[in-house]
């Protein structure tokens, strides 16, 4: 079974990263390539992706952190499926995004770590990533890329100070789960060529073949 995940704050590059990935492995593996998202990434998940980054929605904190938990098991299960079927599941963020932003963003890892790590794992039922890339990025350069896109959502009009607490908490985070950080700055083609280094450390997990 092989599940990798993405992560990083807003603007780092994932969703570049995570396509350019698995249009490389479809050519390199004889076996299916999956690409996800959390939330979101089931049918369930859409809607409560919509919920969770409409800038309309006034949510409690404490509700926000639940309704992605909710998001992540329903989205647990999928991928479970896809594993068994002998997929390369590629997730576009997964629980550690919660605890960076939900956990860490909000200022709540002093008192509630606890809490946020039972109900996590709890909702993730065991199933952590086989390898986690971090695409880093200085909150600046994330933002500045994310004002450029225009439409923020939600969470995105949060103002620099709260991603630097994600920031921040992504940092320890790597360190308790050892993420294999990749500098997010770099052009494309570079971080691209890296991932694919990083990857190819996986071989045996992933049967890439010729």
């Amino acid at each position: 079974m092989t599940l990798i995940c993405f992560e990083g704050i807003d603007g780092c590059g994932k969703d570049t990263q995570i396509e350019l990935t698995a249009d490389w492995l479809r050519t390199v593996t004889n076996r299916p390539v999956v690409v996800t998202r959390q939330p979101g990434g089931t049918e369930i998940g859409q809607t409560l992706r919509r919920l969770l980054l409409d800038p309309a929605s006034q949510i409690n904190i404490f509700a926000e952190f639940l309704i992605f938990a909710a998001d992540q098991a329903q989205h647990t299960d999928w991928i479970k499926e896809q594993l068994s079927n002998g997929a390369i599941v590629l997730t576009n963020r997964y629980a550690y995004s919660s605890l960076a932003y939900q956990m860490y963003g909000r200022g709540l890892e002093t008192n509630f770590k606890d809490h946020f790590y039972s109900i996590i794992k709890f909702a993730q039922q065991g199933l952590w990533p086989a390898q986690t890339i971090w695409l880093d990025v200085p909150v600046e350069t994330g933002l500045a890329r994310v004002h450029q896109n225009g439409n923020l959502d939600r969470l995105e009009q949060k103002g620099a100070e709260f991603f630097e607490r994600v920031r921040a908490g992504y940092i320890e985070l790597a360190e308790i789960f050892e993420f294999k950080r990749i500098d997010g700055t770099q052009s494309i083609d570079t971080v691209q060529s890296q991932i694919r280094g990083l990857f190819l450390e996986l071989n045996n997990k992933l049967l890439i073949t010729n």
